[in-house]
């Protein structure tokens, strides 16, 4: 949104989402006249202090100097977008519109404009969601935060979730899976650092350490999402050294000295077989006695 807390109206093919802000608000009142047009129906001004946060807001971040520009343009221009909310115990609840809340109380206002609308409080966190999204304000793991709280808070399924806010399933999904990472890659997505893509990528990584490591080293050289999977991959095939290979070889030379017949020890990737040769019944029967006496220690 623009320092005058303007916002030109894009249609549903513009955003690529659902119906979104529509579904839950006519759209005479999302137009941006000032709040004294006629054409504004539905719009009252509330005194400030009757207006609380939405504790299941999806953003957790505000700009602080973005919030500035926008509250002295508040302070010269007004409040020209009403904010969305519902109607509490005692006051009223922001459904949508935080930041300009925020920022009109940075300017000084008393009063502020607001559409009220009667929605139960999926319907609120939903278009919370929505009008977040539609923004591009909100990080990939606040969003999924949203989306998970949809689906413990209010039972929606996550293709429901997805009709809601105009994504598919499977974007919804993942969003919800990069909560499972660790904090510390948590915390590096939040702040742009890696992308979603890294994220997906490393949910494939057991352990917080590694994952932190993987994450660390994206940060530091800069790898592409592809350069991430080539590491993983490279890294995940156990690569024999030439301590355990002479250990086999050494373990494969006693067991045919001490049996007296030819060994083959077939190691590779932690796995294999161990051959050992007999060429006749009696043999076999020699081999057998062998085993059963067989010390490899020595």
């Amino acid at each position: 949104m623009s320092t005058t807390d303007t916002i030109k109206k894009k249609t549903t093919s513009s955003y690529g989402l659902g119906r979104g802000l529509d579904s839950l608000i006519p759209n005479s009142q999302l137009n941006t006249q000032p709040q004294n047009s006629p054409k504004q129906r539905g719009i009252r001004e509330v005194d400030i202090d009757l207006i609380s946060r939405n504790k299941s807001q999806p953003r957790k971040h505000f700009d602080t100097e973005k919030l500035k520009k926008l509250a002295e343009s508040i302070k010269s221009q007004g409040v020209l977008q009403p904010i969305l909310v519902s109607k509490k115990d005692k006051g009223y609840e922001i459904v949508a519109g935080e930041r300009r809340f925020r920022a009109a109380n940075m300017a000084g206002l008393d009063k502020i404009p607001v559409i009220l609308k009667d929605l139960d409080p999926s319907k609120v966190l939903g278009a919370s969601i929505v009008e977040n999204v539609q923004r591009e304000d909100l990080n990939p793991i606040e969003e999924g935060q949203a989306y998970k709280t949809l689906v413990e808070n209010h039972n929606l399924t996550h293709s429901e979730i997805a009709k809601l806010v105009g994504k598919d399933r499977a974007s919804v999904s993942n969003l919800i899976r990069i909560l499972m990472l660790s904090d510390r890659v948590k915390d590096l997505v939040a702040r742009g650092l890696i992308s979603l893509g890294h994220a997906k990528v490393l949910c494939s990584v057991s352990g917080v350490g590694l994952q932190n490591k993987y994450a660390s080293l994206v940060v530091a050289k800069k790898l592409s999402v592809r350069g991430l999977e080539r590491l993983i991959n490279q890294k995940s095939k156990p690569v024999e050294d030439d301590k355990t290979l002479k250990l086999v070889d050494r373990i494969a030379k006693k067991l045919a000295l001490k049996l007296k017949t030819k060994v083959a020890i077939d190691y590779k990737n932690e796995k294999g077989s161990i051959s050992i040769h007999y060429y006749s019944s009696e043999q076999f029967n020699e081999l057998v006695v062998g085993l059963e006496r067989l010390d490899l220690t020595k």
